[in-house]
């Protein structure tokens, strides 16, 4: 199959692979290029742990040291030298670094069935380009015709290749009704595995200390036979092995799923040896943090089990623990569906799956967090994990019926999201986003809503060109309106205020806090709490954080039930922010005020609160809602929205203030709320709402 895939690739033009998530196209295909050429070739992943391991396990294979043959480049990290052959990065990245017009001659882009917006947009950039590279598109399960399709259309020769898949069978269990706390359902169904994996063990280990006994019987019998006769030819007899569940005396096509008072529906029968689940990893989709965290807390109480997270908030170390050798029968992985493809976990013999995923959305120009159905596709996806090295088993948390009631694939992301971020992206590289040879359009009204957002933060001009703020905030891994606030906050003298809330807001959480905790007491680490804002917070709590050592900083973090691993990944972040904007590190004690408060936190200033608003005003003036009976009005959108109960600002009552985003849950919640200040918004450009 590689030499197929090496002599298409070869040709020129486009090559498009399919394989199933597990095939092994993510590393062999780019190893087996590796002989086609001396130059560099670069592999996309739309995630960052994906790139960092599957670059880790090829250096593995291939026994090279980190950064020489092989090395990743992610946003705030690059393990790449002049050396380097084979690279793994994110679409981001290349998107980047197509702005800077790095050379590129042999490109793979993998997992294209995602449809993340930076990959549909490198495809329209890389087609432009395609007589100067090799392309070859991966996939689990890409639409081949309308890929070929979209380069075929302009004389561009395309080729195919499937590799087969080796996947095992997967038993699917279903709900027979409907129950909307998955939660619980899933902490239930992962003590119903482990029980089962412990009672099959000790039925394995009593069935085996039998034979055991048995032999050393029969040894003793033979020898005192031995004694008297000749040794006799003896044939042992195999015992069958029990199916899981043998115990209670039932085979595994009767096990009876009952907890919580909800039984499960069972498909697709597969036959496997009992001692396939005697030990194992129990994969648990989940729709995003809030979840995992939840979940995690329920079940961190439980003895005997290894237990992990896995979201891409996780700092690089922590998330490469999942890759790591099981150190117990029983390993649970609390994951989003960043583990749907790109990362083989081996040892995963159960999935369970709540069926929903949090995604970003786009409503009158501003990014809302909503949790959505998943697609059939990603349900196959999910339940393929298990089927890797062996027979496995998924529990899907919902009905079959509402499985036949999923659309068949994800929506792309461009047609839901923000897309100002690869709109600015590509105004930078000279290109007209209305004019852009999308492989989908986002549509008219998305393109013209995005342009119009550039065009109010001042980053382009009314003729769609790059202005000076645009191009300072089009080099920052950042979004273009945390990309304004970082550079307004260095202006105003509040760099190191500005660059702590944009690091902690590279992730995915709607609160830095927990949602049980009593808002109005961490007020207190305020000086003046009139004043204390959501950002105002962050920075005050991040800053505390950091002076501390390594001790104190665990006990800090958990006297404010906050997270030390996003903590950690917040500060990596914070110090390539503060090198990329060349901001003194030490400037911070020039924000900060001398005394403590309460949680022993250490305040901003009253006029550094002040500056941090005035620039985040700046960055986000399509973000401001006025006060309007019980809540607000979103000034763009005139849509009425409330302060999320996890805010600061919950209880109190301003004019007019700004946010970050939003969620669509109970209620549409505004996000990372902080007092509009408009008086200051002028330097760089834009326009006061």
């Amino acid at each position: 199959m590689n030499q197929e895939i090496i002599q298409k690739a070869k040709k020129g033009g486009v090559l498009i692979v399919v394989g199933a998530t597990g095939s092994g196209k993510s590393t062999g295909i780019p190893q087996a290029l590796l002989s086609t050429t001396n130059d560099l070739i670069t592999v996309t992943q739309p995630r960052r742990v994906a790139a960092i391991s599957l670059a880790g396990h090829v250096k593995r294979i291939i026994t090279c040291v980190p950064g020489d043959k092989v090395g990743y480049k992610v946003r705030f990290s690059d393990t790449t030298n002049k050396n380097t052959r084979l690279r793994y990065v994110t679409d981001g990245i290349l998107l980047k670094e197509l702005q800077e017009e790095v050379k590129l001659l042999t490109v793979v882009v993998d997992e294209v069935h995602e449809r993340s917006i930076r990959t549909d947009i490198l495809l329209g950039l890389l087609k432009k380009r395609i007589n100067g590279i090799r392309l070859v598109l991966m996939s689990a399960t890409a639409d081949v015709n309308m890929l070929t399709e979209y380069f075929a259309k302009d004389g561009i020769p395309v080729s195919h290749c499937e590799i087969p898949s080796q996947k095992h069978d997967v038993r699917i269990k279903y709900l027979p009704k409907k129950s909307s706390d998955y939660i619980q359902l899933a902490y239930d169904t992962i003590k119903k595995i482990i029980k089962d994996a412990k009672t099959e063990r000790e039925s394995t280990n009593k069935s085996k200390n039998n034979e055991n006994s048995r032999d050393a019987k029969s040894s003793a019998d033979r020898q005192n036979n031995s004694k008297c006769s000749a040794p006799k030819s003896l044939e042992s007899k195999k015992k069958k092995k029990s199916f899981l569940g043998a115990s209670s005396g039932e085979g595994m096509d009767e096990i009876d799923c009952l907890f919580s008072g909800v039984s499960l529906k069972s498909c697709s029968p597969v036959q496997e040896k009992n001692d396939m689940f005697t030990s194992g990893t129990i994969l648990v989709f989940l729709s995003g943090l809030e979840d995992i965290e939840d979940l995690y807390k329920m079940l961190e109480v439980h003895s005997g089990i290894e237990l992990l997270k896995l979201h891409s908030s996780l700092p690089d170390k922590e998330q490469q623990l999942i890759f790591t050798r099981r150190q117990k029968n029983i390993r649970v992985i609390l994951s989003t569906n960043i583990a749907e493809t790109s990362l083989t976990i081996e040892d995963v013999k159960w999935v369970v799956d709540a069926g929903v995923q949090k995604i970003n959305l786009s409503k009158e120009g501003v990014d809302t967090l909503g949790i959505i159905k998943i697609s059939k596709s990603a349900a196959k996806q999910r339940s393929g994990r298990a089927g890797r090295v062996g027979p496995g088993v998924c529990y899907r948390l919902y009905t079959e019926d509402a499985y036949n009631g999923l659309q068949e694939n994800n929506i792309p992301e461009i047609l839901r999201a923000d897309i100002s971020s690869v709109t600015l992206s590509l105004i930078a590289l000279g290109a007209d986003p209305e004019k852009f040879d999308f492989l989908e359009s986002p549509g008219e009204n998305s393109i013209l809503s995005a342009l119009s957002e550039l065009f109010i933060l001042g980053l382009i001009s009314d003729q769609k060109k790059i202005t000076a703020l645009g191009k300072e905030v089009s080099k920052l891994p950042l979004s273009p309106s945390l990309g304004k606030f970082l550079i307004h906050g260095k202006s105003l003298g509040a760099g190191c205020s500005a660059a702590a809330v944009c690091s902690l807001l590279s992730g995915e959480r709607i609160s830095l806090f927990p949602k049980d905790i009593d808002t109005s007491s961490i007020i207190s680490v305020h000086e003046s709490p009139t004043k204390c804002s959501d950002l105002s917070l962050y920075a005050s709590v991040f800053f505390t954080y950091f002076k501390y050592s390594p001790r104190l900083r665990k006990d800090f973090c958990q006297s404010l039930k906050i997270s030390q691993q996003e903590m950690k990944n917040s500060e990596n972040i914070y110090r390539q922010l503060l090198s990329l904007m060349k901001i003194e590190g030490n400037a911070v004690d020039e924000e900060t005020e001398k005394e403590e408060t309460g949680y022993g936190c250490t305040p901003l200033k009253t006029n550094t609160a002040d500056k941090l608003h005035a620039a985040a005003s700046a960055g986000f003036l399509t973000r401001v809602a006025e006060a309007r009976g019980s809540g607000y009005v979103h000034m763009y959108s005139e849509r009425m929205v409330y302060i999320h109960p996890s805010s600061v600002m919950f209880s109190r009552r301003e004019g007019q203030v700004s946010f970050i985003m939003t969620s669509e849950t109970a209620k549409p919640y505004i996000l990372h709320v902080f007092p509009y200040t408009p008086n200051i918004i002028m330097a760089g450009g834009g326009i006061v709402l």
